[in-house]
């Protein structure tokens, strides 16, 4: 899979300041993350997605985001989704899961004081 998404330019700046006060190992694993909390959430409806403004995203192909997990995430996207989502789909559903699980991310971010108290309230 060679598809590349782009979040927006918020969840860019977002991503920016947790790996810089965290030092997590990639910004993939926090995309990751916040994939993992939106799908905790249900189902998205793409309206998340309509008018983003991703002039200064962030710009990820979906094999390094996933590597060899994408399988896994696939399917959990097209299980909420309620079908079988084509490649275009379930990249806009990507994005909007990653958009969604930034906002509850980053509120969990700017409350914490710690990177263990960060941790325990994502878990």
């Amino acid at each position: 899979m060679s598809y590349r998404i782009k979040t927006s330019t918020i969840t860019a700046e977002n991503l920016t300041k947790i790996q810089n006060k965290y030092h997590f190992s990639t910004r993939a694993a926090i995309l990751r993350i916040c994939i993992s909390l939106s799908l905790k959430e249900g189902d998205i409806s793409l309206e998340i997605i309509e008018n983003l403004d991703t002039k200064l995203g962030f710009d990820i192909s979906l094999q390094t985001l996933f590597g060899d997990e994408e399988v896994y995430y696939r399917c959990m996207i097209n299980y909420l989704a309620g079908k079988k989502l084509d490649d275009n789909d379930y990249s806009d559903y990507v994005v909007a899961h990653i958009e969604r699980g930034m906002t509850l991310l980053y509120g969990d971010f700017v409350i914490t004081h710690s990177l263990k108290e960060f941790i325990e309230k994502i878990v």
